[in-house]
């Protein structure tokens, strides 16, 4: 037991670092409880030399109180990222163990993580070091969520100041949103609308497939997407309220947020499962379906009032005659630069697809000639917002002709959208360009 001055979370991890002598950091929470068997299943999983981190589930305690239970079924809470059956993007600190090597390679966790975020920092700083992040399903711990719903949402505004301090330091990994950019896949959300948004499952020719899996989830985009938007949707409806006093229309804008919110609310509390002690579990769902409203907007509200952290800077990357080392050394700094990067399909003709805006794509191709010498080809194209945009254009530019009136109005708007295609042109040439030039400096450095 070490008696510590109160100095934030991280610099408690970074007293644990020091104090330990094994090749192993485990941490668990002061609100967790493991099981006896815990650390060997954690140490299984750091067998595999690439493998620098390791994690499990962290499951809610089963005798939770009614306000703990529906925090454990709202959005927010500490979970891991998965990209596959036993590796993740990212584990949560309250079930975590490190190499003890590695971690003191990257100097710890960093200080000004006081509350959150130092988990999701090592996890990533060791991850663009070529490390792995394991899942050790068995490696289970009991977890106590916030047991107030004020609780929960101070967890969740400190964990938005937490996500503005991580984009500062690592660009590529964030949306122009301010949300984090994850690869893998968060499960265990509410499946909405089961109906319309049934998930797509892979059953080969005539349902012939040996292994059936499921290839998308759509309940859980359409969830990320609902929270994405609520902010400004509220936004919207706060503005839309004084406004109303001038011009009466503006009231729809709030009565109609005012109906979307519900809406989704009612398909959140429908999409959860109550226990069997808790019948029909209506108070359940109703808290359910508002903390998944209120949940974005105090995650916005941490986002604002956060400060982002200097980017650290390091040694340019060598150049290695790798195509994939490359493609995501470009997708890297392209995010990096609050640009929206798309990875090609395995069908797709194009390896890389950057937008700055809704008009254009800039589609990248790729090759390293003679495992050494790099080349790319731009290829141009409209989204479907851009096509439909000018579509629309010449159809009204035909019917204002055809008409000899309300020329002003579509002139308006066929030159706003040609301005947009001009200027989105010309910042997908820079950024592309720097790019470009950014990720290969290191062989133009060593001719």
């Amino acid at each position: 037991m070490l008696a510590l001055p109160h100095g934030g979370l991280s610099a408690a991890r970074n007293a644990g670092l020091s104090a330990a002598t094994g090749d192993i950091v485990a941490y668990l929470d002061a609100d967790a409880v493991c099981h006896p068997e815990w650390p060997y299943h954690l140490a299984l999983a750091l067998e595999n030399p690439r493998v620098v981190v390791a994690g499990g589930p962290n499951l809610p305690f089963p005798d939770a109180g009614p306000v703990e239970r529906a925090v454990a079924f709202s959005p927010g809470n500490p979970v891991e990222v998965l990209i596959g059956d036993d590796r993740a993007e990212h584990v949560p600190g309250c079930n975590l163990a490190l190499r003890r090597s590695a971690l003191q390679g990257i100097g710890g966790f960093d200080p000004a993580y006081t509350t959150a975020g130092d988990d999701v920092d090592v996890c990533w700083r060791l991850l663009d070091l070529g490390g792995e992040v394991a899942f050790s399903p068995a490696a289970q711990v009991h977890h106590h969520r916030r047991h107030t719903v004020r609780g929960y949402l101070r967890q969740q505004r400190g964990y938005g100041r937490a996500e503005r301090m991580l984009a500062g330091q690592h660009r590529h990994r964030f949306n122009r949103l301010g949300a984090a950019r994850w690869s893998g896949f968060v499960y265990g959300g509410p499946r909405i609308l089961p109906r319309i948004l049934k998930p797509v499952v892979y059953h080969g020719p005539m349902g012939v497939a040996p292994f059936q899996t499921e290839l998308r989830d759509r309940a859980a985009p359409a969830v990320m997407w609902a929270s994405a938007i609520i902010p400004p949707l509220v936004a919207a409806a706060l503005v839309a309220l004084p406004l109303s006093l001038v011009v009466p229309a503006a009231l729809a804008v709030s009565g109609g947020v005012l109906l979307l919110l519900v809406g989704y609310a009612a398909c959140i509390g429908a999409a959860i499962r109550p226990g069997r002690s808790e019948g029909a579990g209506w108070r359940l769902r109703l808290l359910v379906g508002l903390l998944h409203v209120l949940q974005p907007l105090a995650r916005t509200w941490g986002r604002l009032e956060g400060r982002a952290l200097p980017a650290r800077e390091g040694p340019p990357r060598p150049w290695t005659g790798r195509r994939e080392d490359w493609l995501r050394a470009l997708h890297q700094d392209l995010s990096a630069h609050w640009c929206a990067v798309r990875r090609g399909s395995p069908n797709g003709s194009w390896d890389i697809e950057v937008a700055v805006g809704p008009v254009l794509r800039c589609r990248l191709n790729t090759a390293v000639l003679w495992e050494w010498d790099p080349i790319t080809r731009r290829r141009w194209g409209l989204s479907r917002l851009g096509a439909a945009g000018l579509l629309a254009g010449a159809v009204a530019v035909v019917a204002a002709v055809r008409q000899g009136g309300a020329g002003l109005p579509v002139g308006l708007f066929v030159s706003a959208l040609l301005l947009s295609l001009v200027v989105e042109a010309i910042l997908l040439v820079r950024l592309t360009g720097g790019a470009i030039a950014r990720t290969t400096r290191a062989l133009r450095d060593s001719r």
